[in-house]
């Protein structure tokens, strides 16, 4: 940096205090480091910046004070961090391409990274007393209260309607009992509730999933399908005649899409004209995430979710493992999760989906709500009953 700047930057309590922490990392002129240093103990020491002139006198090689406009040091600061932090990354890019270990997944994440560090947008925090008529206003709109039905009569219930848009959802099972029916089924309950539906399989392709939707809307056995194909497309038709509302079920092979990637194409599916009011996501254990500790990775995923359904605007809905233990459990906490509890601990909304040997003869099931984070209904156990032939399922009154 230059050291006019750098003088400026070091004897201004606001250019210090907004940008000392964006100046860690980059690699300063030999020498700059000891300055910014010396400066920061200065201030813990005596509350307060260096003048110039204390500072010229402790380091001789601060050239004399200009007069310089504040816009243009602030501009100055920021354009020089931006061209040091981009170029670091581009030559470790390159150092990887060239060694050819480059985890081009890890490349786009830190695009994202990038462009959040890189933002200077001042961030001044909220008024409390300026800001309560726009914050009521905005709390008290429909918009806010938009829910997406579960289907499921006592889950709506607990959710107060159902899924709420900015919240992630997290259904906790173990294999083969029934998270892919239970999210069909939420896929079925929002779009006749008129709400667009994007459902991303990390799975099941797409023929299959759809095999399945449609034998939910038809209330549909595998054998009427294929005994009475055509009095099943003739259901399926008035559904569609009555059903205005868009839904898109979308298959990405495992490990090869993270959340930045699904990002990116809702946004596509926007400049379409489709808002995507619910996300499936089956499941996210099978979401691309930065190689590295996978238990910390998976942490941060349920985040890069959580952040997803607020920047988009949409309630999200996925399902996680559980482990071994959970197949002769009752009931399913918590404890059961796989691999790592950091994948619900950051969600809204964490549910399990259980059923023993002599539910599954009898066709029942229950949910658990274990975690919502904006109502009640802790350890409340939901009676389902489960179709898995049509695809169905429903709650017990």
């Amino acid at each position: 940096m230059n050291r006019q700047l750098l003088g400026y930057f070091l004897t201004s309590e606001g250019l210090f205090l907004d940008y000392l922490s964006r100046l860690e990392g980059l690699n300063l002129q030999k020498g700059d480091w000891n300055i910014v240093n010396w400066v920061v103990a200065f201030r813990k020491e005596k509350s307060r910046l260096p003048t110039w002139e204390e500072l010229k006198v402790r380091y001789d090689v601060v050239p004399v004070k200009e007069n310089l406009d504040k816009v243009f040091v602030e501009q100055e600061i920021e354009r020089y961090i931006r061209d040091e932090r981009l170029k670091s990354w581009i030559i470790s890019v390159a150092n990887g391409i060239d060694k050819g270990i480059t985890d081009y997944g890890k490349v786009f994440d830190d695009v994202k990274r990038l462009r959040e560090e890189l933002d200077f947008v001042p961030q001044e925090g909220s008024d409390i007393k300026k800001r309560f008529v726009e914050v009521i206003d905005i709390l008290s709109s429909p918009e806010m209260h938009v829910r997406v039905p579960s289907g499921i009569k006592g889950l709506d219930k607990i959710l107060d309607g159902g899924f709420s848009k900015g919240e992630t959802a997290i259904m906790i099972a173990p294999p083969g009992i029934g998270k892919t029916t239970f999210l069909l089924n939420v896929m079925y309950s929002a779009v006749i509730n008129r709400r667009h539906v994007l459902f991303i399989s990390k799975e099941m392709s797409e023929l299959r999933l759809l095999d399945r939707l449609y034998r939910r809307i038809s209330k549909s056995s595998k054998k009427d399908i294929r005994v009475s194909g055509i009095k099943v497309k003739e259901r399926l038709e008035r559904f569609f005649r009555y059903v205005k509302i868009s839904g898109s079920i979308l298959y990405k092979r495992p490990y090869s899409w993270g959340a930045q990637d699904i990002g990116m194409y809702i946004d596509k599916l926007k400049s379409k004209g489709m808002v995507i009011d619910i996300l499936l996501i089956d499941y996210m254990d099978k979401l691309r995430v930065p190689k590295g500790d996978f238990r910390l990775a998976l942490r941060d995923l349920t985040e890069e979710l959580r952040y997803l359904s607020i920047e988009k605007n949409l309630a999200l809905v996925t399902a996680t493992q559980a482990n071994r233990l959970a197949l002769s459990a009752v009931t399913i906490t918590e404890e059961h999760v796989s691999e790592s509890f950091g994948k619900v601990e950051v969600a809204d909304v964490v549910m399990s989906l259980g059923r023993t040997q002599k539910d599954e003869e009898k066709g029942v099931g229950r949910i658990v709500m274990l975690k919502n984070r904006e109502g009640a209904g802790r350890g409340v156990i939901i009676p389902i009953s489960l179709d898995l032939d049509k695809c169905i399922m429903e709650g017990v009154d």
